[in-house]
């Protein structure tokens, strides 16, 4: 699979301090300064009570798989299939969409404890996700 190359993010503005953070393996999440309410992704106010006063907080990477879905079909020909890709409830609060690290897919459930671990694509740290 010589030449062939995974598709990597492309910040916008109020996503680069999150990406930054990924490539020192530091998993932040936005938190408003008036409610405490933590959201993603990152926006200018807080969703909850509107503030634009908020900050970026470490996050523990724990949470639980809210949806998932198992690729058995290669759309994409950097990605060996099967893979799984999930929505993740985080213990802060948020959801946040990764990649489901595992080699035993009829393992997977809702609601399984889940924690963040760091996928490379290139130069490039993702937040994925396995079972503890």
């Amino acid at each position: 699979m010589s030449g062939v190359h995974r598709p990597v993010p492309r910040p916008s503005p109020e996503t680069v301090p999150f990406w930054e953070a990924c490539q020192q393996e530091r998993f932040l999440l936005p938190r408003c300064s008036q409610c405490g309410s933590f959201w993603f992704p990152p926006t200018a106010f807080c969703p909850e009570c509107w503030s634009p006063n908020w900050d970026w907080h470490e996050a523990t990477g724990l949470g639980s798989l809210h949806s998932f879905v198992i690729f058995r079909r290669q759309y994409h020909p950097a990605f060996v299939t099967p893979y799984a890709v999930g929505v993740v409830h985080l213990k802060e609060g948020p959801n946040i969409l990764g990649r489901i690290l595992t080699n035993d897919f009829e393992k997977l459930h809702v609601e399984m404890p889940l924690t963040l671990m760091w996928d490379r694509a290139e130069e490039w740290v993702i937040p994925a996700f396995q079972s503890f």
